[in-house]
């Protein structure tokens, strides 16, 4: 069975293809897209661009599923999801990737906190606080840590949680401070129910990415929605 598996799942994605290759005579008035996307793209970049394209294509039936990085690259490789859009690549060489756009991660703190007042922390001052932290398989998490490493802070986490509006609240609530993607905070900031920290000579920066297949036959949909979302 193991044997035969990778041989199966070729087969499969193969088909589904085939399906897209027969859907494509027919332009772009009808036909489907299974995508894949990590927590924040998924929760506030990817429904924009889900709206504006069902605008002009909407006989195209568009199916999105939000989980972390690792497991949304699992799925485009097991062909679940025609293309994935993620925080960081965690896989290995079975897919292709596209670079998308660039996310900063930022320090929230709860108002009234220390920090709260502060232009700029160290990276020592760090050490003293609790953190809250994203899932193991989050690329956020895994950014954050490897930066943190970098820094020589022995970050104390006394809570992870998968979702980044749980951990907004979290952080509102005074449980700790917290790294997060820009995209994620941008409302709460406007709203200063959060304030976010810069910590001195640091930035955190990362890719986010299009994920697909490596023997993936990207469908003219397919396509024109990775074009939509580039823009």
């Amino acid at each position: 069975g193991e044997l035969l598996l990778p041989y199966a799942t070729g087969v499969i994605a193969a088909m589904d293809d085939a399906r897209h290759a027969i859907d494509e005579l027919k332009g772009l008035e009808r036909g489907s897209l299974r995508i894949g996307a990590s927590t924040t793209p998924g929760m506030y970049l990817i429904p924009r661009t889900i709206a504006h394209f069902k605008q002009r294509y909407p006989k195209i039936d568009v199916h999105l599923a939000v989980k972390d990085t690792r497991q949304i690259e699992e799925g485009v490789i097991r062909n679940e999801f025609d293309f994935g859009f993620v925080g960081g690549h965690l896989a290995g060489d079975e897919v292709d990737v596209l670079p998308w756009i660039t996310d900063e991660i930022i320090l929230i703190v709860p108002l009234g906190h220390r920090f709260a007042g502060k232009r700029s922390v160290t990276a020592q001052e760090l050490s003293s606080e609790k953190f809250i932290f994203r899932e193991q398989g989050s690329a956020t998490r895994a950014v954050v840590t490897a930066h943190l490493r970098k820094l020589r802070v022995d970050a104390e986490a006394i809570m992870e949680i998968e979702n980044p509006e749980s951990v907004k609240k979290a952080v509102q609530n005074g449980l700790g401070i917290a790294f997060i993607s820009a995209f994620a905070a941008e409302t709460d900031l406007t709203a200063k129910t959060l304030v976010a920290v810069k910590i001195r000579n640091v930035e955190i920066r990362r890719e986010l990415k299009i994920v697909y297949r490596k023997d993936k036959h990207l469908s003219r949909a397919a396509q024109t929605f990775i074009e939509a979302a580039r823009k």
